[in-house]
C-alpha cells in the first residue's frame, strides 16, 4: 500500500459512508470509516489515516470539535470537512478548527478524492460550491488560515485583544485564574510570540480576532 493515501471518513449516515468509501476506494484511496467521534478516535488509533474527512453536523460531538480531537490525537493527520452546508459561518468554523479544506457532499467522487490527496500533500482544497463564499469577515476561502488554537484559547485571545487582565478573563469565562494563565501560556507557545501584544497582532493579521 506504499504511496496510497489513507483516509478516515466520519459521518453519522452509515449508508452514505459505505457508498463514499466504495467510491473513494475506486479512486485508489485506502479507506477506513466510523459513524461517530468515539468510534473514529478508537478505529483510527492503531493506524492513523493521512487525512480524516469529517461531517460537520453529527450528534454528541460536532465535526468541528472532532477536528480538534483528531489533530490533537493524530498530529500527523490532516483534516477536511465534507458536508451539505455551504454557509460562510460553517466555512470559517472549519478553518478555525484546523481543516485543510472544505468539500460538499454534492461534489463528485473524483473531486473529493483529488481534494483529499491535496490535503495529504499539505495543500488546501475547497469545493467549487464554496469557492466564492465569503466568510463573516468578508474573506474568501483562500484567505482563511487554520488556527493552531483550540476554541477556548481563541476565546482567551479575543479577550486579550480587549486588554482584559487574567482575573477579568477568568471572571468572564467563569474559570480559574490559573487556568487562564495556562491558556495564555499555551497561546504564546503555539504562536511562537513573546508576549500578549504579539499574540494579538497575530490574531488580527490572520483574522482570528474579530472586530
Amino acid at each position: 500500500m506504499t504511496g496510497v493515501t489513507s483516509v478516515g471518513l466520519v459521518d453519522d449516515d452509515p449508508l452514505l459512508l459505505q457508498l463514499l468509501a466504495a467510491s473513494l476506494g475506486h479512486e485508489g484511496l485506502s479507506v477506513l470509516w466510523a459513524c461517530d467521534a468515539a468510534a473514529a478516535l478508537r478505529n483510527f488509533a492503531e493506524s492513523p489515516p493521512s487525512v480524516v474527512v469529517i461531517d460537520i453536523r453529527m450528534p454528541v460531538v460536532s465535526g468541528f470539535d472532532l477536528a480538534w480531537q483528531v489533530l490533537s490525537s493524530f498530529p500527523e493527520a490532516k483534516v477536511m470537512m465534507l458536508t451539505s452546508l455551504e454557509d460562510p459561518e460553517s466555512l470559517a468554523g472549519a478553518m478555525q478548527a484546523g481543516a485543510m479544506g472544505y468539500l460538499v457532499k454534492t461534489d463528485p467522487p473524483d473531486r473529493i478524492a483529488t481534494g483529499i490527496r491535496s490535503a495529504a500533500s499539505g495543500l488546501r482544497a475547497f469545493s467549487p460550491a464554496v469557492g466564492s463564499v465569503k466568510g463573516p469577515t468578508g474573506l474568501m476561502p483562500s484567505d482563511l488560515i487554520s488556527s493552531p488554537l483550540t476554541p477556548r484559547e481563541t476565546e482567551v485571545l479575543q479577550l486579550m485583544a480587549q486588554s482584559l487582565t487574567n482575573d477579568q478573563i477568568a471572571r468572564r469565562l467563569q474559570i480559574s485564574g490559573d487556568t487562564v494563565k495556562r491558556h495564555v501560556s499555551s497561546v504564546l507557545g503555539k504562536l511562537n510570540v513573546p508576549d500578549r501584544l504579539g499574540a494579538v497582532m497575530w490574531g488580527v493579521r490572520n483574522h482570528v480576532i474579530r472586530g
